[in-house]
């Protein structure tokens, strides 16, 4: 005999029979079981596909400061020398510049072979007679002496006397021209101030002829103390038209000075032209 559920049809078994039971009602759930102990890691499964790339991510903030530059490093060995490049277009010419010193003077050369005589001029008409008065007279004053302003220097002792064209007094400072002429002029002296001066103190010194100063015969100087001495001196040409004629060294200037030593000579060089 075969028993089933209710809910089953009989299976009628050949030369069986079937009993019909109510089919059983479940009880309430039980409480859970405790967690089983773990199992053993299975083997790692194979990778899945790649998934597609996800949008970029915004920028990240900037990094901090730029920090302190490094210690140059070590020069490195030179390169080897490239070829040499194709020459460049000629560029325009430069202005001239300033002329170099003068360089030294060279050895002079040998002098050449003396050239033929040339043929004989004619000769030339016969000149005027010349002067037989070649007079010179020269004068000096020892130690120092004391000039002043617009009086003659004096000269105390006559050094040399030749011919009468020209005449001195010793201790005078006038010089006498007796014969008209042409004559050369020479003066110089060592010239300081007065201690007592007031500085700066302008000293002056001229050649005069007949109580003019001549233009080309004047010395002036500006000095700053009283420790100053310079040097004047002059050469000049002197016209005589008419005899005679008084030639002296006068001093300028802003007060007392000293001179000396001191000398002045006048010699006749020739008669005026015609």
């Amino acid at each position: 005999m075969k028993i089933y559920h209710g809910n089953s049809p009989c299976p009628r078994p050949e030369g069986g029979c079937c009993i019909a039971v109510p089919c059983p009602v479940p009880g309430p759930a039980g409480p859970t079981g405790p967690q089983g102990i773990q199992g053993v890691t299975g083997a790692t499964g194979p990778a899945g596909p790649q998934g597609i790339p996800g949008p970029t991510g915004p920028a990240g903030p900037a990094g901090g400061p730029t920090g302190p530059q490094g210690i140059q490093g070590v020069t490195g060995a030179t390169g080897p020398t490239g070829p040499q490049g194709i020459q460049g277009v000629t560029g325009a010419t430069g202005p001239t510049g300033p002329q170099g010193i003068q360089g030294v003077t060279g050895a002079t050369g040998p002098a050449g072979p003396q050239g033929i005589q040339g043929v004989t001029g004619a000769t030339g008409p016969t000149g005027a007679a010349g002067s037989s008065d070649a007079s010179t007279l020269a004068a000096y004053s020892t130690g120092a002496q004391s000039g002043t302003a617009n009086a003659p220097l004096l000269f105390d002792r006559n050094a040399l006397s030749s011919g009468s064209a020209i005449s001195h007094t010793e201790g005078s400072g006038t010089f006498t021209v007796n014969q008209p002429g042409l004559y050369q002029a020479s003066f110089h002296a060592s010239v300081s101030p007065v201690s007592t001066a007031t500085f700066p103190s302008n000293v002056g010194i001229s050649l005069q002829q007949d109580g003019n100063a001549l233009p080309n015969a004047v010395l002036l100087h500006n000095f700053s103390s009283a420790n100053e001495t310079i040097p004047f001196s002059l050469s000049v040409p002197v016209s005589v038209a008419n005899a005679p004629s008084t030639l002296q060294v006068n001093g300028s200037g802003d007060g007392p000075f000293l001179y000396g030593p001191a000398g002045f000579s006048l010699t006749r060089t020739g008669d005026l032209p015609v």
